[in-house]
């Protein structure tokens, strides 16, 4: 058995928790038990991430999981390297690791270089003897004695281990976590990140998933030519200290539930201020058709704070200058964009035809009709009537945009495409382009009835924020084989200027959400493996 596969032997604990996660958040016991091995983390550490396996293990159901066709073939293979291995698979206890104690996952700056950091992850032992077993059969040599503790390395990584706990380093150029680092994760001497009160107050906490970041070390080694744009912007060096992140992920019956939060110096904190609005206030509901329903996204932009950020900063007359040729200035601009900005997407009555609207709001039509007229000349636009107008090209566009999903999606979708060109109306506090002559004549009538609208709490749940966004994949299923059980009903997702939210919602309810998502990932396998065969037939 090679090294690479005793690492995932190493790794196994994380076959469903951490790999899952892709880098998503740590979890937590309710307290930090004894033995816990946040107090091996240097404290100058970047990022702390910590989740507890057996939590995650029980959310799964592994004994379901083991029983899956992916996890099965994945079996097979283990056997042809290591008997072990496989009996760790099936019998994650077998490892010699505690799997009921938090397992951290941090990140460290080395020297002096932003792009040379090491990752590791440190988890306590149940069981010295049993661990070692499973890592002697794949790899038997390459074992060194070092003070205190046991290393097995390689060109890519490194695992050591002691009487109470275990390591695993990497960095992000490819090679294997310093001798240094190892050393001083072992010696567990000085500062380290069980004095972190912030991180030891959020493991604390209930979550699955818990997520710690301190951007200091980045701040310190930021380039000089950066600094001086970052100064342009009236960010000082003292502002990138100081800057702090956290959240967490849960698996829930039916959902996934997420929360990051932003703790930002005053100055950076007054930048964002500048640039976005707390919400939206245009209505846009009445533009939103809610049958088949795809996407709708909110941004809540300041113009008026963004010219005066211009204004502040010396940049005004340069931005005036760009401007000038089409007879604009930029208060023109903060004087008649409101900021608001919406782009909705649906599958049209028949639930797949793909339609698109979008709009933003006005505040002096007059600096509009300058750009109206710039379109006009340089055949971008085409006046069909009063404040009506044709876009074309568009529906080739569109044509496009389809053509290269699929290819991404690596299958021919079943979507029918529009006949026409996109339509865009202008009234006196709103542009409206949409791509569907039937609910443009709606909108330009007044608006989508009531009953016909976007609905309300999904509306407001997007709006009320500087971003939001709602996906509903529902929608998508009659589209393709591609889209078939998925088993999530939407997403949702929105950002404020302290914190974001991240929602995923499957279709069962009394499910937990990571067995939801261990079994689309079977379905999933299971239909690439029978194209497979499909192929080597052919």
């Amino acid at each position: 058995m090679c090294k690479q596969n005793v690492v995932f032997s190493f790794l196994f604990v994380g076959f469903i928790s951490f790999m899952m996660s892709c880098g998503g958040g740590g979890s937590s016991a309710a307290r930090l038990a004894s033995g816990d091995t946040l107090n091996k983390i240097p404290a100058d550490a970047v990022s702390v991430m910590s989740f507890n396996p057996q939590k995650l293990l029980d959310k799964a159901d592994w004994e379901s999981v083991k029983k899956m066709e992916f996890f099965q073939d994945a079996l097979k293979e283990a056997k042809q390297d290591s008997d072990f291995a496989a009996q760790v698979m099936q019998n994650p206890q077998e490892s010699g690791i505690n799997l009921s104690s938090n397992v951290y996952v941090f990140s460290k700056v080395q020297g002096d270089d932003i792009l040379n950091s090491v990752t590791g992850i440190t988890m306590t032992l149940a069981d010295k003897a049993k661990f070692e077993k499973m890592l002697k059969s794949g790899a038997k040599e390459g074992f060194e004695k070092k003070d205190g503790y046991t290393q097995l390395s390689n060109s890519e990584g490194v695992i050591a281990w002691n009487d109470e706990m275990a390591f695993m380093g990497m960095t992000t150029n490819g090679k294997r976590a310093s001798d240094e680092v190892v050393a001083s994760v072992f010696a567990g001497k000085g500062e380290n990140m069980s004095s972190n009160k912030e991180l030891t107050k959020l493991l604390g906490g209930s979550h699955d998933m818990i997520s710690w970041a301190n951007f200091d070390q980045y701040a310190k080694m930021v380039p000089a030519d950066v600094k001086m744009q970052l100064a342009a912007f009236g960010i000082d060096e003292k502002d990138l200290i100081g800057n702090k992140a956290n959240g967490y992920v849960d698996f829930n019956k039916g959902a996934i539930n997420s929360k990051g939060n932003y703790d930002l110096k005053p100055n950076l904190s007054k930048n964002l201020n500048i640039f976005f609005k707390e919400s939206t206030s245009a209505d846009f509901a009445k533009y939103v058709p809610g049958e088949n329903l795809t996407s709708y996204m909110t941004f809540a932009m300041d113009i008026k704070g963004t010219k005066k950020f211009l204004e502040d900063n010396g940049m005004l007359g340069l931005a005036n200058m760009g401007l000038m040729s089409a007879g604009i200035t930029v208060d023109d601009l903060a004087a008649s964009f409101g900021g608001d900005i919406m782009v909705a997407t649906t599958l049209g009555a028949d639930g797949k035809t793909p339609e698109m609207v979008f709009a933003t709001d006005i505040k002096d039509k007059k600096v509009i009709n300058k750009f109206l007229e710039m379109g006009r000349q340089m055949g971008g636009l085409k006046a069909e009537g009063d404040n009506l107008y044709s876009l074309p090209n568009t529906k080739g566009m569109m044509e496009e945009m389809v053509k290269e999903f699929s290819r991404e999606m690596d299958t021919d979708l079943n979507i029918n495409l529009q006949t026409e060109d996109s339509k865009m109306l202008v009234s006196d506090n709103m542009i409206v382009i949409g791509s569907n002559a039937a609910t443009m004549a709606q909108i330009q009538k007044g608006g989508i009835a009531k009953s016909s609208r976007i609905n309300n709490k999904v509306e407001k749940n997007v709006s009320d924020n500087i971003f939001g966004f709602y996906f509903n994949a529902e929608a998508i299923q009659n589209l393709s084989d591609v889209f078939k059980n998925i088993n999530i009903t939407n997403i949702e997702m929105n950002s404020d200027k302290k914190e974001s939210n991240f929602n995923l919602n499957f279709s069962d309810k009394n499910e937990n959400a990571l067995k939801s998502i261990i079994k689309m990932i079977n379905e999933a396998y299971k239909k690439d493996k029978a194209e497979e065969g499909k192929l080597s037939l052919n």
